[in-house]
């Protein structure tokens, strides 16, 4: 069994035990859901709006086998679906856009729950304009309480990827369901969250705040862009 495969059976077994306790996560909203338009298009799979119930269901049902690329623009929704959705990305290796796929991604966000398919993707880009939103997990009542279930969930899933480095995922436990931390498309790029391929998280970490060391003949054009925006 490969790893990420191990991954979805955990994460799958997870799901099962909240159903059966009726315990219910959603990321801090304050709007009432009403399901996000997914759609496919040639390649890809455009996810718009909030994520709600079931919609986990429809992405499944919505992707093809000509299916590479997920476009994202989206406030988040319930933490359930989204962590089902992230898992499928990430199984099936699908590449992760913020943004559009025609038009101008100005003020377009994934934030919450959006932002771990996003992470979830095997390659990741955010498109110029647009931005991503990081916060906490809610309780679904009033959805302003904190879920420490479900934020301990979230985040043990995206430290399972091995690409998100540990000071994201601080980032995320420190920022109250009420509050968003956005990063836009130049922070992401600097950051290197955006590196395609994406370089482990340990490296991330460790070469944050280093220069870029002479360039050698072998280095690829990626990993170079990347340890420059360390």
């Amino acid at each position: 069994m490969s790893v990420i495969s191990k991954i979805q059976v955990s994460v799958a077994g997870e799901f099962a035990v909240l159903s059966q306790l009726a315990a219910v996560f959603a990321l801090a909203l304050l709007t009432p859901a009403v399901g996000a338009d997914i759609s496919a298009h040639e390649n890809f799979v455009v996810i718009w709006g909030q994520i709600d119930r079931g919609d986990d269901a429809v992405f499944q049902e919505t992707v093809t086998l000509t299916t590479t690329k997920i476009y994202l623009v989206s406030p988040g929704g319930y933490l359930d679906p989204a962590l089902r959705i992230a898992v499928m990305v990430r199984d099936r290796e699908y590449e992760t856009v913020v943004g559009p796929p025609r038009g101008s991604a100005s003020g377009r966000v994934c934030a919450s729950g959006c932002a771990i398919i996003w992470f979830a993707g095997k390659t990741r880009r955010i498109l110029p304009g647009a931005r991503i939103g990081l916060h906490s997990a809610a309780t679904a009542v009033g959805r302003t309480t904190r879920s420490d279930s479900g934020n301990a969930m979230m985040i043990a899933y995206l430290r399972s990827l091995g690409t998100v480095p540990e000071w994201v995922l601080s980032l995320i436990d420190e920022t109250e369901p009420t509050a968003m931390h956005y990063i836009n498309h130049d922070e992401v790029t600097q950051l290197g969250l955006d590196s395609r391929p994406s370089l482990p998280a340990w490296l991330q970490d460790n070469l944050r705040g280093f220069l870029l060391p002479p360039t050698k003949g072998g280095t690829p054009a990626w990993l170079q862009d990347a340890l420059r925006g360390q």
